[in-house]
């Protein structure tokens, strides 16, 4: 349950001191009160902490909380985890006695502007505050408090920037706990010396700018995780859970993160994308398909049946003969005599003939000497029609969740999870048997293991992706190094450090994919020519067939005409 509070004059309610006390504060756009009932000059929203929070989504700049028989830890244990709580923002308690205050509690959450308000009387109240972080020690934060200003009937009075507490530039004394995922380039192996990961190797130069300590807790690939019902699973849940201070490893914010963690610049940047098996070489008998042109053969039959008209009607030339002569100019033999009324219009055809020829010839060495490939799976539409299995885990799935066609509703319906992308994406490039998905500097990184003897690629990677990847770093809400750690990422990236990390990334890749030289001779020999060699004998022998048949009529024609003469 939440409240709007009107603005009143502060002389009709009892709280001036903590109105005065808020005027001083240099941020109170969003004002949250838990259990208190006094009235504020400020604009709030009221909280009731048995009850659910709704319409909090904006970051408090001030929370004002009253205890009333309650410890201060377990209230924040209950508003931790809402989205509009701040610890980065100002905290006011107010209690009765601060020796009894557990200001533990407010430095185990990462409290560092807190003010605690002490009812003394009606007329006095006395202000505490501490500063956690003086020593450089997250892990072990100090809990001295001391008096830091009183406001006695109405009247407030304060020392110097008590309300500022500054961060100590290095913090030598701080172990920051890393949730790392294992996801090459960014994240390969943060217990070697070399080879750690360009993310591991940012942040290295960060700790070691900061003077601070990194432990990593993991060695191997675990999912990101995600928000369901306000918790959130895998590393993300361990993180919401305080289990570690920060997460590493292609973190990205896809629906709530910036508001549930504190969340740096995107310093790097990616892209989710298909990837599917390799289209497979076309046999030399199905190459032989891609010579013939239709538009040129039909040119060729149409051109032979205009010439054979064209003998017919001016030179009174028979069908058979007509055509047996152009079929022979057509396959360059050699003819015994060219009549000569012919010659004028079939050396212009002999022309055309000639250059046809060498078109062919030109087209069938290229095609016999480089492969040729079948269609290659490249949209939605390719990947549902070639039926093969589709295997990725439930973010991507959830990309698809508010389909708007039929394709897509096919691939969320239709998917298997996939248990670890590095065992899918070795499935689809060497069984060949389904698709996944993979980030594209990642797919670069472990393309050497994916080339066969000839220096191909055996899996293809989608060139749109499904959606693009900003990269940020994830730590605790409010954990008190982080804007330290941000203003270095901005930094780094200016400077131009992350480029020169992805160059070196990529330079597997590179030296992978220049093996294959372009450069090369290879002689058609029988392999690759015996399917057009078994064509063109089946010609010869069809030619031999149809000399043979008219040998025969002939023969019968000249016998029958000499028997008619001997009659």
């Amino acid at each position: 349950m939440l409240m709007l509070q009107d603005k009143l004059p502060s002389s009709q309610f009892p709280g001036s001191c903590l109105n005065h006390l808020i005027e001083t504060l240099p941020e109170t756009n969003f004002t949250y009160t838990i259990n208190l009932e006094w009235y504020l000059e400020q604009p709030s929203i009221r909280l009731d902490l048995s009850k659910p929070f709704w319409l909090t989504s904006e970051r408090s700049d001030i929370v004002i909380i009253k205890l009333n028989g309650q410890s201060l830890k377990t209230v924040l244990q209950r508003i931790v985890n809402q989205p509009f709580f701040n610890p980065r923002g100002t905290t006011i308690v107010i209690t009765n006695q601060v020796k009894f205050f557990d200001f533990k509690a407010a430095s185990s959450f990462y409290i560092n502007k807190l003010i605690v308000l002490e009812e003394q009387s009606d007329t006095h109240q006395t202000i505490y505050s501490y500063q956690p972080y003086r020593f450089g020690n997250v892990n072990n934060p100090s809990v001295v408090f001391s008096t830091w200003g009183t406001c006695t009937n109405g009247k407030l009075t304060l020392k110097k920037k008590a309300i500022k507490p500054k961060l100590p530039r290095k913090w030598p004394n701080t172990t920051i706990r890393a949730l790392n995922n294992i996801v090459p380039p960014y994240a390969i192996c943060p217990t070697c010396t070399i080879d750690r990961g360009i993310e591991i190797e940012v942040f290295d130069i960060i700790a070691q700018c900061l003077q601070l300590q990194v432990t990593y807790t993991r060695n191997e690939f675990a999912y990101w995780g995600s928000k369901s019902n306000g918790t959130y699973s895998h590393i993300y849940g361990e993180l919401q859970r305080r289990e570690g201070d920060m997460a590493v490893g292609v973190f990205h914010s896809k629906f709530d993160e910036h508001l549930d963690f504190d969340m740096s610049y995107s310093y790097m940047e990616d892209s989710t994308r298909w990837l599917v098996p390799k289209a497979k070489i076309l046999p030399y008998w199905k190459r032989l398909s891609l010579i013939f042109a239709k538009e040129v053969y039909l040119s060729v039959i149409f051109s032979i049946f205009l010439m054979v008209v064209v003998y017919r009607l001016f030179h009174n030339a028979s069908y058979s003969s007509s055509w047996i002569m152009l079929y022979q100019i057509l396959l360059e033999l050699s003819l015994k005599q060219l009549p000569f009324n012919f010659r004028s219009v079939t050396m212009a055809w002999i022309a055309s003939c000639l250059i046809l020829s060498t078109m062919f010839k030109s087209k069938l060495i290229d095609i016999m000497s480089k492969d040729s490939y079948e269609h290659q799976i490249s949209t939605l539409s390719d990947i549902v029609d070639s039926k093969l299995e589709i295997v990725i885990d439930h973010d991507i799935a959830k990309f698809y969740q508010n389909n708007t066609n039929a394709i897509e509703e096919q691939i969320k319906n239709n998917y298997r999870y996939c248990i670890n992308p590095r065992i899918c994406i070795t499935r689809t490039a060497f069984i060949q048997d389904c698709v996944t998905v993979d980030f594209k500097r990642t797919n670069e990184y472990f393309l050497p293991q994916y080339i066969d003897s000839e220096g191909d690629v055996l899996f293809y990677l989608f060139k749109t992706p499904i959606f693009l990847v900003h990269i940020h770093l994830f730590f605790v809400k409010g954990y008190p190094i982080f804007p330290q750690i941000d203003e270095f990422l901005i930094r780094m990236r200016a400077s131009g450090i992350i480029q020169h990390l992805y160059d070196n990334a990529s330079h597997n890749a590179r030296l992978a994919l220049s093996k294959k030289s372009t450069f090369k001779v290879e002689v058609l020999g029988l392999e690759q020519l015996q399917v057009a060699f078994v064509i063109w004998s089946l010609g010869v022998g069809f030619s031999v067939l149809v000399f043979v048949v008219e040998n025969v009529v002939v023969m019968g024609h000249l016998r029958g005409r000499k028997m008619k003469l001997d009659l």
